[in-house]
């Protein structure tokens, strides 16, 4: 029934705010009981590998290059100054990830690498191609000149859509 101008509306705000908290609560207390729980965990199980909703074909059973160290993932964060370069929000108690912008584990070269959130790297596990093209166009466009003329330790080429992806210098 729509609202008529001059009736009161069924619920005041202070009858929607004890709902509000009621709700807030009843939410919690589900997680407190042992049988909620475990039904959840059962909801999960079997669900990995191929069965998994994220899986990737394999991909993170690949291992890293030696040049994958922990100096280097230190350098990238400090460079980008321990910030998400996607929700600029800054690194607390927990390292932020390094993220590979081409997706290719063995492309360590600095240019390639950014720093973010666990919260942003989770996000660009979803439509690669177009979490690729924006860090190409937004983040690298933004670097500074010493970084992008930083050498190449092998040349590299990927095109993704309209973007062409390298660590090759340029003369």
């Amino acid at each position: 029934m729509p609202f008529k101008k001059g009736h009161k509306p069924v619920f005041t705000k202070k009858h929607r705010d004890n709902l509000s908290k009621a709700n807030k609560i009843a939410q919690k207390k589900k997680w407190e009981n042992a049988e909620y729980r475990k039904m959840m965990s059962d909801s999960h199980k079997g669900k990995t590998g191929k069965e998994s909703s994220n899986w990737q074909g394999g991909v993170s059973e690949t291992s890293y290059p030696i040049d994958w160290t922990e100096t280097l993932r230190r350098s990238i964060r400090e460079r980008d100054k321990y910030t998400c370069k996607l929700c600029s929000s800054q690194q607390g108690d927990r390292a932020f990830s390094v993220h590979h912008i081409d997706y290719d584990k063995d492309n360590c070269n600095p240019i390639n690498l950014i720093t973010l959130c666990v919260y942003c790297h989770g996000k660009t596990n979803n439509n690669r191609e177009y979490w690729t093209e924006y860090f190409t166009n937004q983040y690298n466009n933004n670097m500074p000149a010493k970084i992008k003329t930083l050498p190449a330790k092998r040349v590299y080429k990927k095109k993704v859509g309209n973007v062409l992806i390298t660590n090759k210098r340029k003369k």
